[in-house]
Order: C-alpha cells, then sequence, then structure tokens
C-alpha cells in the first residue's frame, strides 16, 4: 500500500512507504526519467563529486556534499543501487576491447559516445 506523502520530486524517496521501497530496490526500472535524474546526480556529487564547483568567472565555490546525502534510508538504497549500476557499466567499459557496449547503447539508447 502507498502512504500518503509529498511529492518524490521534491523530497525525494520516503521510508514507511511501499511504493517508495520498491522505487528504491529498482530505480532504473520505476523511477520517472525525472526522479532518476536527480537520485543520479545526488549519487554522483554526494558519492564522487568534488567540494567545489567552479563558477562562471573560473573561481572556485565550496560545495556542501552533505547537501546531496540520502534524504531516507529507502533513497540510500536506491543511491547505493544506483552506483552497483554506475561500477558494473564502468568494469564493462574497461573490458570492452570491441565497443559492443557502446555499439548497443548507440543503437538501442542513441547515446553517440
Amino acid at each position: 500500500m502507498h502512504n500518503v506523502h509529498g511529492d518524490v520530486h521534491e523530497i525525494g524517496l520516503q521510508d514507511n512507504c511501499s511504493a517508495c521501497e520498491e522505487h528504491a530496490k529498482k530505480p532504473w526500472l520505476n523511477l520517472d526519467t525525472r526522479m532518476l535524474e536527480s537520485l543520479i546526480r545526488r549519487n554522483f556529487f554526494w558519492r564522487f563529486g568534488e567540494n567545489y564547483w567552479v563558477d562562471e568567472d573560473g573561481e572556485r565555490v565550496p560545495r556542501d556534499r552533505n547537501a546531496y546525502a540520502p534524504r531516507s534510508e529507502n533513497e540510500a538504497i536506491a543511491m547505493a543501487n544506483i552506483t552497483n549500476v554506475m561500477e558494473c557499466l564502468g568494469r564493462m567499459m574497461e573490458v570492452d576491447e570491441d565497443s559492443l557496449i557502446q555499439s548497443y547503447l548507440k543503437r538501442n539508447w542513441h547515446i553517440d559516445f
């Protein structure tokens, strides 16, 4: 049963919600593009991002990585699952000498490298 809560696009995946729990298990299958993109971005900046960003003048501006931390246990699970997919894809790209994965992504997903 889905618990009533605010828009996950604004507040993130929530705990104590069976729908959010399902989304967390397989975010790439169950979430819409907007939410998935948000979680990928949050995950990247929280786990791998620099502690600064460069503004339009080329100046380093401090970044609070904690601002991108998971907002719930379900969101942490979703972000961990996203990291696993990113790591698997990285490993596959590393060993794919014939660029078969790139060909697949270009043909089926229209991603050009």
